[in-house]
């Protein structure tokens, strides 16, 4: 996965004959900045430093040796592993619909029978856990079993091919030789928006994988009477009208397109998780006042005690009507498929645990809490799903308040300054606020109210705020170079910023490097003890860490953030502690451990900080010196030189 990433970045640089920022990368492909540095730093370590960097952005510096590295990639290389041969073979029976030869396959593997015999051995007691058997019959493979079993063998094998393609139906269209995935998706897009529902674009792209696997193995069905039997299910009561009616919709149009002797039943089965997670397009026009009626009172109490306690914990005010309504209904959706037994399955929603560490925490903080009062367990799919709704609403917040004040001065406003404001503001709606337009330079503001100065004539005198030239016209150029700018000033803003919050929040009296611990006790007890007795938090503060580490444990990945459920705190403080031999923290191994006492009105400064270490920490040579930091100083002087 990682290397097909790595790349398609260098395929898109080499392309490119001036700097591409961070941001302009993540958005054209769909990756996340903190991703795309990651993906870049490991290019630079394998092949050399082909891709050089500045506050520009990225830039290939040896488009020979770039260009060779995607000419041998792109060359066809037989699979190389037992993982790849598995894949190549489940492929050629299930979707292909082949039924090989050992013969041919050990031909095809370059691999000799005998080793495809232990192999073969070996994908059979695979397939038995999932209900699945391995035949060879004359020489040549099948798989026997039901439909759902085959179904949900290939979508796994295709949940993980998507990582490789950023979740694009285009890269995974090859797996299917009887459906067009595209037709598919209009065909469910086009009877959603007729009767006014819509999905998510998660549970869209699952619900259209599901449907184009089924149609697939509709050739295949031996053991339709016995799924039958097993598996009864009254979809009409299960289903609201309006879904019901959706679903009769699609399975008549897919038969016209496709054909097929499926039944209604059998449709309805692989539409279980559609049924749950289509939401009526009128939820935009609902008010808070009518939530109740629509959720039920039971689903509105939980909302709320959510709501109030992701803010009291964290700091994230999630009281937005918007918010609140879509999220409700999620929550309804949720407690549907758990106490249906139905499962959300993709495999991209992991991601988001990685990529996303702070706002998979809270989706777990949140997933407690649904245990808590409503007496279910969720998922690691149904968090990271949370965490979905979570993140866009964080990430909608972020983009409005990192967009710049901007000022454009323009002499001729009554020509073309008009029009000029007009296309800026549309351009750059989502990264700039237009907060005046003047016509003489003497109209600055005396104070630094504002962040950029964009101007379509000459500057002679010294302002304190960046600004840049732009022609009238706002052509391609001048585009181009206020989206580099407003790229250097939000890093230099950020730079400033963070370099404050550092040494706001640490202290180099509970800074802590290769301590003996041995267990996450360990950590808790010595750093908590400190804490208390240089009175920087009082003496409850221990037994809050060791509760909310009951709730729910503090380590991902290789960092833990151990903080009270409370806000009771004396002084915003973090302490730090450096392990380069990891400690033992649950289920993981940890090398950076933040202990947090943050007051509330300090609270949303922590996330900027996180946000920033956790991003560092992702690059390997950053970590690598962060792990050999062994004093306080050198450990500030790396987030210096870093922001």
């Amino acid at each position: 996965m990682e290397h097909n990433r790595e790349i398609q970045i260098i395929s898109y640089l080499i392309n490119q004959n001036t700097w591409t920022t961070n941001a302009f990368l993540s958005n054209q492909l769909g990756f996340s900045p903190r991703s795309i540095s990651t993906y870049i730093s490991k290019i630079n370590k394998r092949f050399g430093t082909i891709i050089i960097s500045s506050n520009k952005g990225y830039k290939i510096q040896q488009k020979e040796q770039a260009a060779d590295i995607i000419h041998h990639t792109q060359c066809v290389r037989m699979p190389g592993n037992y993982e790849e041969r598995k894949k190549y073979i489940l492929e050629k029976i299930l979707l292909s619909r082949q039924f090989p030869t050992i013969d041919f396959l050990s031909d095809r593997l370059c691999i000799s029978p005998a080793t495809l015999q232990n192999e073969i051995s070996k994908l059979r007691n695979e397939l038995s856990e999932v209900n699945l058997h391995l035949r060879i019959k004359n020489n040549r493979l099948s798989i026997i079993g039901l439909d759902r079993d085959k179904r949900s063998l290939i979508l796994d094998l295709i949940n993980k091919e998507l990582e490789n393609t950023s979740f694009s139906l285009d890269g995974i269209r090859e797996f299917f030789l009887n459906v067009d995935l595209q037709k598919i998706k209009k065909i469910v897009l086009d009877n959603l928006k007729e009767n006014e529902y819509f999905l998510d674009e998660y549970s869209l792209l699952n619900y259209i994988l599901h449907i184009a696997v089924f149609i697939e193995l509709n050739g295949e069905h031996s053991h339709k009477d016995q799924e039958h039997a097993v598996h009864k299910i009254n979809f009409r009561e299960m289903a609201s009208p309006h879904i019901y009616h959706i679903i009769e919709n699609i399975y008549s149009k897919l038969i016209q397109v496709y054909g097929g002797d499926y039944s209604i039943e059998d449709f309805c089965e692989i539409s279980l998780s559609m049924m749950t997670s289509a939401v009526s397009s009128h939820i935009t026009k609902l008010h808070m006042d009518q939530l109740g009626e629509l959720v039920g009172p039971e689903i509105e109490e939980l909302l709320f005690e959510i709501v109030r306690s992701v803010r009291n914990t964290y700091s994230i005010d999630l009281k937005e009507d918007g918010f609140m309504i879509r999220f409700a209904f999620h929550l309804k959706n949720v407690l549907e498929r758990v106490q249906n037994n139905i499962h959300v399955r993709n495999s991209q929603f992991m991601k988001i645990k990685d990529d996303f560490p702070l706002i998979y925490v809270i989706a777990v903080y949140i997933s407690n809490i649904i245990n808590k009062k409503m007496s279910c367990t969720l998922s690691e799919d149904e968090i990271a799903y949370i965490a979905l709704h979570i993140g866009v609403l964080m990430e909608e917040k972020k983009a409005y308040s990192e967009k710049l004040i901007c000022i454009v001065l323009a002499p001729d406003y009554y020509t073309v300054g008009r029009a000029l404001f007009k296309r800026l503001s549309a351009v750059f709606s989502e990264s700039l606020i237009i907060s005046n337009f003047i016509t003489s330079i003497d109209d600055l503001p005396e104070t630094a109210s504002f962040d950029l100065l964009l101007s379509t004539i000459s500057i002679n005198t010294v302002i304190d705020t960046p600004y840049i030239f732009i022609d009238p016209f706002l052509s391609e150029t001048s585009t181009n170079n206020v989206l580099q700018k407003i790229e250097e000033v939000k890093q230099s803003k950020m730079k400033h910023k963070m370099i404050d919050q550092f040494k706001y929040f640490f202290r180099d009296d509970l800074f802590f490097y290769d301590y003996p611990f041995k267990t996450h006790i360990d950590a808790i007890e010595t750093m908590c003890d400190l804490m208390m007795e240089k009175q920087y938090v009082d003496k409850n503060y221990k037994e809050e860490i060791y509760q909310h580490e009951k709730v729910a444990p503090s380590s991902y990945g290789n960092i833990a953030i151990p903080h009270p459920l409370t806000n009771n705190a004396i002084s915003s403080v973090i302490a730090i502690s450096i392990n380069p031999t990891p400690v033992e923290w649950g289920s993981n191994k940890v090398n950076i451990v933040f202990m947090l006492s943050l007051q509330e009105e300090n609270r949303d400064q922590f996330k900027d900080i996180f946000d920033f270490i956790t991003h560092l920490i992702s690059d390997n040579e950053s970590f690598t010196k962060i792990l050999n930091a062994n004093t306080y100083e050198r450990f500030i002087d790396i987030l210096v030189s870093s922001a």
